[in-house]
């Protein structure tokens, strides 16, 4: 049975053997069965653990980006360049260097790529340094040498009427969040860590509203930004905080915190004003938006 005899005739006799009681007729078989060897299962690499530079924010700025950034830092608060020696006073401050800190780790353990650490200093670091650096409203914009400064402090919030905020369920399976809703992310994290030199009246430099639901433009991008905040917490890229506050957090509060033209740019410490209101939309022609034929 060199080439396993007649196929039908090996079939029939397995057809009468159902329960495999008599396999006589299958003796020799295995003297003709040369067996393939089987090809080896590929094993799922598992990655090295690379151990941290530096076990702390504090050792990572004191030993590294202390170290190594050298600018000219002005004496005055409110203009130039500032820094406050006492950096780890400020919650945005320890937010930022702490997502800077890992964004550096990732990209020095990145032996496949030699540029990795450049980019990190200009993808990551520079951008953050423009808003640490910022003498005129920046988190430590109000420094003094004598570290008598204790900082611009939280942004404030008052809580949301019951009702007023929509309930959206999370849609977003594969991310357990941390927060419930956005009312819970803006007082539990983000008005916490935003330090701002904040101006006293409406018109001019940034401006927050404590009652920062009333507005709907408001209320939708602090309901993305908390999106995008779980998903950067729940990443698996050391980069991913780091990258929501440069590419996210920032983008949004250039334009919440405007106090020129921003949404909430004409709020009153008092309340009474409510907002500018929605964009006017006149209804198009019928056929205005017809496809071209």
């Amino acid at each position: 049975m060199d080439d396993f005899g007649d196929l039908e005739t090996l079939n029939d006799g397995l057809d009468d053997h159902e329960d495999f009681e008599d396999l006589d007729e299958l003796d020799g078989l295995e003297d003709d069965y040369i067996p393939v060897a089987a090809e080896p299962v590929a094993e799922e690499p598992v990655a090295e653990k690379v151990e941290p530079v530096y076990f702390g924010v504090e050792d990572f700025v004191t030993d590294y980006l202390a170290a190594n950034i050298n600018r000219k830092l002005s004496t005055k608060p409110g203009k130039g360049l500032m820094w406050d020696a006492y950096w780890w006073r400020h919650d945005e401050v320890v937010a930022r260097l702490t997502a800077l800190w890992f964004a550096w780790e990732e990209a020095y353990a990145n032996t496949d790529d030699a540029a990795a650490v450049s980019a990190w200093w200009i993808q990551h670091c520079e951008p953050h340094m423009r808003v640490l650096f910022d003498g005129e409203t920046g988190p430590m914009s109000g420094a003094l040498s004598d570290g008598t400064w204790m900082g611009h402090g939280p942004l404030r919030s008052v809580p949301a009427p019951a009702g007023i905020l929509p309930e959206e369920p999370w849609r977003f399976e594969e991310i357990e969040p941390v927060f419930s809703g956005v009312e819970q992310f803006v007082n539990g994290y983000f008005a916490r860590v935003v330090n701002r030199n904040l101006s006293p009246a409406a018109g001019r430099g940034l401006i927050w509203d404590a009652r920062w639901w009333r507005y709907r433009e408001v209320v939708t991008r602090l309901t993305t930004l908390w999106h995008a905040w779980e998903n950067a917490r729940a990443s698996e890229d050391g980069s991913a905080m780091s990258a929501w506050w440069i590419h996210h957090a920032d983008p949004h509060l250039r334009i919440l915190l405007d106090g020129d033209t921003g949404p909430m740019s004409g709020s009153s410490s008092d309340g009474t004003w409510r907002d500018h209101g929605a964009l006017p939309s006149i209804q198009a022609p019928t056929g205005h938006f017809a496809s071209p034929t």
